[in-house]
């Protein structure tokens, strides 16, 4: 019986989760900001208007500034592991393979949204990063190995 390849499905998943704590941060924001909404039109001034804004909570103004920067990290990391499921899949890696490591990708950055969006710090907050790198490197070196014995 042949296996379903996952991979592909989970760099929209990941760009999902990557969007996720941006959502979640304006919600946050336009519930309690007395000084007005999320401004659409200069979206990128989000975090300096959190930081400026005088009628939001000390501790809830940290949770939407780590929420975005939640945000900006799984962008950074996105492109990275985009590739890595690309080299992956050109090259022939075995389905279960890059099904498990893709997957493992997504939960594990979903995990860390969790965690450095409620500020939780040192080992627990890093766990998941790096078992996300961990999981494209995986990846990349796979394709590698199997490009290495088709050559």
């Amino acid at each position: 019986m042949e296996r379903t390849n996952l991979s592909y499905y989970t760099v929209p998943a990941a760009w999902v989760v990557s969007l996720i704590p941006h959502f979640y941060a304006i919600a946050r924001y336009d519930r309690v900001s007395k000084a007005g909404k999320f401004d659409r039109v200069n979206p990128r001034l989000f975090v300096a208007s959190v930081e400026d804004n005088k009628t939001i909570e000390s501790s809830l103004k940290r949770k939407i500034i780590r929420a975005e920067g939640a945000q900006l990290n799984g962008f950074e990391n996105l492109g990275f592991f985009a590739g890595a499921v690309v080299a992956a899949n050109t090259t022939g890696v075995d389905v279960w393979w890059l099904n498990v490591l893709s997957m493992a990708y997504v939960f594990n950055r979903a995990l860390y949204n969790i965690v450095y969006i409620k500020g939780v710090a040192g080992p627990v907050r890093g766990l998941p990063y790096y078992a996300a790198v961990a999981c494209a490197i995986t990846l990349y070196i796979k394709a590698g190995n199997v490009a290495n014995r088709q050559g």
